[in-house]
Formats: structure tokens, sequence, C-alpha cells
């Protein structure tokens, strides 16, 4: 039996003040992850990634990574 396929879904941060968490994180919330998430097939291993509330994991294997990018979070996502 092989694998199943990774895929790895980013949500970017605008941006944080040193030592404290997202900024307003009730103000702009993003439906692109959600949806991706609900339309991808079963046996796909998806995983959510949050840059506003989790750390990103750059070292965990995925066989795609789609990245949701608004204006506001281009140059994070950018990075």
């Amino acid at each position: 039996m092989s694998r199943p396929f990774r895929l790895a879904l980013v949500h970017p941060c605008i941006g944080r003040r040193p030592g404290e968490a997202y900024i307003k994180t009730w103000q702009m919330e993003s439906l692109p992850m959600g949806v991706l998430a609900a339309l991808t097939p079963r046996d796909v291993e998806v995983r959510l990634h949050d840059d506003r509330t989790e750390a990103i994991p750059y070292d965990e294997p995925a066989d795609l990574v789609a990245i949701s990018v608004e204006t506001y979070t281009a140059k994070r996502a950018y990075q």
C-alpha cells in the first residue's frame, strides 16, 4: 500500500507585535483554506497551517503546498 498524497494548506499572517498573538484575529477570517480542504478527495492527507496561531512547520514533508494569499498577506506569503 502506498502512502497518501500530502497536501499542506497555509494561511499567512499579516503581522505580529513582539510578544503578542496575531493582531485582531476576528477582523479578517478567510474562507479559501476551508473550502479547499472540503473539496479535496478523502484519500489525500490534508494539513492546515494557520500562521496567525502557529509556526509553519517548514520541514514537514508535503507533495503540494497551497498558500492562500490576499493583498494584505502577500508580503508574508512571499517569505
